[in-house]
């Protein structure tokens, strides 16, 4: 059984806490790798957006939520780690940007709190799954069908970064340029240095994330792990799919073979009911001839 804390959603947070690591993310999400940000400038915020308007109560938590001081200027920079493609992330991510402004408001009115103007917010959905993200990033994308909503629009949109497509050529941070590297590679079957080992906590960072479920069994930590590992997953990845791949073959046969019964009935059941029919005629013919010679006796 997979080790509770061997999970995309504890590793990431792990991994994305560290200042140097998020700054770079951020820094590509936001401006395209120039590094506007640094490191120093952040500091770690309340991920709790738990919080009562109205009388109506609702129990929201972020991953990450971090306050940039950047000279005279603040924002706060929140990162939602996704290791599936959601729809509705564009609902989600409204609800945690307008609780977020909601604890600013508060913490504005607070006389003890040294806040005294709200921040802006810049929401990143860092997407961990091994397809790139085409979900609707903004309310305008998500209702793009509905025949009200035009060019005029009250609208809402979040970032997105792929993490296993980063471009290597705007990072900055070594381990967040090898994570991204590694996980194209595992997701990708296409393991480049096999002979390379890498250390305990990016191994563990990138078995969390790519759903290895063996590696807390071979590993401990202090372990330098080799590539081979990630190999052996390919090749049980491998190995599941020929089996899938059979058994889609097997389903495919079984269905060509029902289709073949099915069309059997059908024409079957076709040509009985033409039977039907013609006996109807011919019965239809029948007492039309016995009620011709009721009128010829009857005279």
């Amino acid at each position: 059984m997979q080790n509770k804390t061997l999970t995309a959603d504890v590793v990431s947070k792990e991994f994305f806490r560290n200042n140097d690591t998020f700054c770079d993310l951020m820094n590509y999400a936001l401006y395209d790798g120039e590094q506007v940000i640094h490191p120093e400038e952040l500091i770690d915020e309340d991920t709790d957006l738990s919080a009562s308007v109205d009388g109506f109560s609702v129990n929201r938590n972020e991953d990450i939520i971090k306050s940039i001081h950047h000279h005279e200027y603040f924002m706060l920079c929140s990162l939602e780690n996704q290791k599936a493609k959601e729809k509705d992330m564009v609902i989600r991510a409204l609800q945690y940007v307008s609780l977020l402004y909601h604890k600013q408001l508060t913490r504005i009115k607070d006389p003890n709190y040294p806040q005294s103007e709200l921040y802006p917010i810049n929401l990143i959905v860092n997407n961990e799954s091994d397809e790139t993200w085409d979900q609707p990033t903004s309310l305008k994308q998500y209702f793009k069908n509905h025949p009200l909503v035009q060019n005029s629009f009250t609208d809402f949109n979040y970032i997105v970064v792929n993490l296993s497509e980063l471009d290597k050529e705007k990072l900055h941070n070594e381990r967040l340029k090898t994570l991204s590297t590694l996980m194209y590679q595992v997701y990708n079957n296409c393991i480049e240095n096999k002979d390379m080992y890498i250390d305990y906590e990016m191994a563990k960072v990138l078995a969390g994330i790519t759903g290895n479920t063996e590696f807390e069994i071979e590993f401990k930590e202090g372990d330098q792990v080799p590539m081979t590992f990630y190999e052996k997953q390919e090749a049980k990845y491998n190995q599941l799919q020929n089996k899938y791949d059979k058994q889609m073959t097997f389903y495919e046969k079984q269905e060509a073979k029902y289709n073949q019964l099915q069309d059997q009935y059908d024409k079957h059941i076709q040509e009985k009911e033409n039977e039907i029919n013609l006996l109807k005629n011919e019965n239809d013919a029948l007492r039309n001839e016995i009620n011709e010679l009721k009128v010829l006796n009857s005279k």
